[in-house]
């Protein structure tokens, strides 16, 4: 049990640690993937993005992430791309 938690709500966190636990491993896995790819060869991505990131040539998706205006669709399109580029 979790300290000053009742019955319940520990039974209830030892059931749903697990799926955050593997859910927070995933997004950390994707924070560090490599981008070595041309940023204009992402489809989906508006010039303005493409000029952000070229600007900056973030080595990390999350690095990426933290540059100022990069929106989540942007970062979704990365992440696809840096996905079939891995496989």
């Amino acid at each position: 049990l979790w300290p000053g938690g009742s019955t319940e709500t520990g039974l209830v966190i030892e059931n749903i640690a697990p799926r955050f636990t593997s859910t927070i491993s995933s997004v950390l896995v994707w924070q560090a993937m490599y981008l070595g790819l041309p940023c204009r060869a992402i489809g989906g991505l508006s010039n303005e993005m493409i000029e952000r990131l070229e600007l900056a040539r973030p080595a990390t998706l999350g690095a990426a992430e933290r540059i100022r205006g990069v929106t989540p669709a942007a970062l979704a399109a990365i992440l696809v791309c840096a996905k079939r580029k891995a496989a």
